[in-house]
This record gives structure tokens, C-alpha cells and sequence, in this order.
């Protein structure tokens, strides 16, 4: 639910996209971009910011939380270290809103770092096939969505299957701090969130399934082509989130923030 100003969040986050980080407006951009995840039929897919601690990758978390909900004590925030059960069940749940999980170095021990079967877990879509005391088939936990990650380093490794790796976008921060003020940020946000998510489904609903598809697949177009006049090879699944997030900013810039700063 919507809660406190929506001026003063939108006038936030207006002044937050003014400074040029790009850690920040990307975070943002993602967590729209979860909803269209279903609309274009793509596959759930991971955004990863990385880098050195204290710069600011909790509060970008926590301000692509505000979007949706209460971004403050772990009201929408999952736990990586809650059981892939519990994790599994928040999903279904979820369903097209994003997860959010904050610090995946409290997992680094657990996968021996490398990640590629929790990749594998977040990105299938589908939980584990269960039977109950019936002897009858539970109902199959689903999710479309993106998935927010935050880590000191990346979560891509020398070790990690490529399967895996095509469903990470990487994003190493820069240096400096996102923010002028965390703090202030953070205060904002508690205070005021969830206007941005419900203005952006009105959106997508009104401009409907085919508009939202055809800005995807010219996205895609332009992704390919740019790929093929540098002569880089990539994938079909590395291509479609890029074309996803990209839609998402064009229509967040275009008919939400409407202050032509596009990433």
C-alpha cells in the first residue's frame, strides 16, 4: 500500500537520477522492469551490484523496495540466508514483484563461492515438484520476476556454469558514494513509498500487452545489431533482460519521471 507523500518521493528520486549514478537509477529500473518479465514471456533474471562496502548498495536496495513497499526492517527484503524452502514460498508469492535480497556475502561459505545452483534456483521460475501426506501432487510454486542482489564481488566465478552466467547482469559500482546523504535517503523512503509500482501497472495495462512487446523487441533489435557491428557474440538469454530493462527505462523516463534522463 501507498504510504506518505508521493511528491516528495518522486522529487527524491528525481534529484537522485540528476547526479548521473548510475548504481542507483539502474536498481530502480530493474525493480520496474519485474512485471514486464511476464508480459514479453522472458525468464526471471538476476541484477547484481557489486563492489567495496559502504558506498551504498543497501540504501540502492532499499530505494528499489520503495517502488513496490516498505523498504524499511525487512518488511518486503528476504534474508539470503533463509532456507531455499522459505525462499522457494516468498517467490510464489511474489510471483511478478521483484526479490530483494540484500548481502549475498552471508552465503559465500554455504555455495563455497560459487553460485551457480542458487542462479539456477531463482532463475528456473518453478520450485521443487512435492507430494503431500494425500500421496497427491502439491500445486507447483511459479514466479516470473527479476531478482535485486547486492555483494562485495561479483557473482560470477571462473567456476560458475554458463547457463548460470547468462542470467546475471553484472554491475561493478564506481567509485565514490551513491549518495550525497544515505541517511537522508533512507529517512525519505521509510517514510514514503509503493507509489511508483502502482502508477507504473496502471501504465502497462493501459498501454497494453502488444505496445509493451513491440518496445521490448526493438530494444532487442538494437542490442543485436550493436553486438554485431563490434562483433560480440551473445545470447538469447543475455539479450532479453538487457531489451527488458531497457523497455522499463524508456517507459518509466518517458510517462513517470518524465526528466529525459534515459540510462
Amino acid at each position: 500500500k501507498e504510504v506518505g507523500s508521493r511528491r516528495k518521493w518522486y522529487d527524491l528520486v528525481k534529484e537522485i537520477r540528476k547526479t548521473g549514478r548510475f548504481e542507483p537509477h539502474i536498481s530502480i529500473i530493474a525493480s520496474l522492469s519485474s512485471p514486464i518479465v511476464e508480459i514479453v514471456n522472458g525468464l526471471p533474471f538476476i541484477l547484481d551490484l557489486y563492489g567495496e562496502a559502504g558506498k551504498g548498495k543497501t540504501v540502492a536496495l532499499m530505494l528499489a523496495t520503495s517502488v513496490w513497499a516498505n523498504p524499511a526492517d525487512n518488511a518486503y527484503m528476504a534474508d539470503p540466508k533463509g532456507t531455499p524452502a522459505a525462499l522457494e514460498m516468498r517467490l510464489d508469492f511474489l510471483n511478478n514483484l521483484p526479490l530483494m535480497l540484500d548481502d549475498m556475502a552471508q552465503l559465500t561459505r554455504k555455495y563455497e563461492g560459487d553460485f551457480s545452483e542458487f542462479v539456477y534456483f531463482l532463475c528456473s521460475g518453478k520450485g521443487k515438484d512435492r507430494s503431500n501426506q494425500n500421496l497427491t501432487v502439491n500445486k507447483l510454486t511459479t514466479w516470473k520476476n527479476t531478482i535485486l542482489v547486492n555483494a562485495e564481488h561479483s557473482l560470477v566465478t571462473e567456476t560458475m556454469q554458463g547457463g548460470a552466467i547468462n542470467r546475471i547482469i553484472d554491475v561493478e559500482t564506481s567509485d565514490g558514494y551513491f549518495f550525497e546523504s544515505g541517511n537522508d535517503v533512507v529517512t525519505v523512503i521509510n517514510e514514503n513509498y509503493a507509489f511508483c509500482g502502482r502508477e507504473f501497472i496502471e501504465l502497462i495495462i493501459e498501454l497494453g500487452q502488444e505496445e509493451i512487446i513491440n518496445i521490448q523487441k526493438s530494444y532487442y533489435k538494437k542490442i543485436t545489431d550493436k553486438a554485431n557491428e563490434l562483433s560480440v557474440e551473445k545470447e538469447e538469454k543475455q539479450i532479453i533482460p538487457m531489451s527488458i530493462l531497457l523497455a522499463t527505462d524508456y517507459l518509466a523516463t518517458t510517462y513517470l519521471f518524465k526528466d529525459n534522463i534515459f540510462l
